[in-house]
């Protein structure tokens, strides 16, 4: 069985590299992130992030043979559509929130079932 497996694919806000850098994670944040975050600010990340996500999605579509399955780690709610619209079915979704309570993300299972592409 063929699998593809992504996890957090994006950027991480300015604000979130923020709450790293003081959470007890601070020695883990990378220092390309840090020196990204404090020059380019928080300027369409949302944006790129969606544009990366959505290609990366169609690219996985292309290359992962019928029966073969996506795990998607860290994914948002516009991925789940965006899948689902290329042909992919969900096995699993579990959502996590975050500590705020209010923001969350999708960890899912894709399997691509069937030859078509929209």
């Amino acid at each position: 069985m063929d699998i593809v497996y992504c996890s957090c694919l994006g950027e991480i806000h300015p604000a979130g590299v923020r709450d790293l850098e003081e959470s007890e994670y601070a020695t883990e944040v990378p220092r390309q992130e840090k020196e990204r975050a404090r020059t380019l600010g928080g300027e369409n990340i949302l944006e790129r992030n969606l544009k990366l996500r959505e290609d990366a999605l169609r690219e996985v579509w292309r290359i992962l043979p019928l029966g073969g399955m996506l795990v998607w780690q860290g994914g948002k709610v516009h991925d789940v559509g965006v899948a689902c619209e290329l042909g992919f079915t969900i096995l699993q979704r579990e959502e996590v929130f975050y500590n705020d309570g209010l923001s969350s993300t999708h960890n899912l299972v894709f399997i691509k079932e069937q030859a078509r592409n929209k």
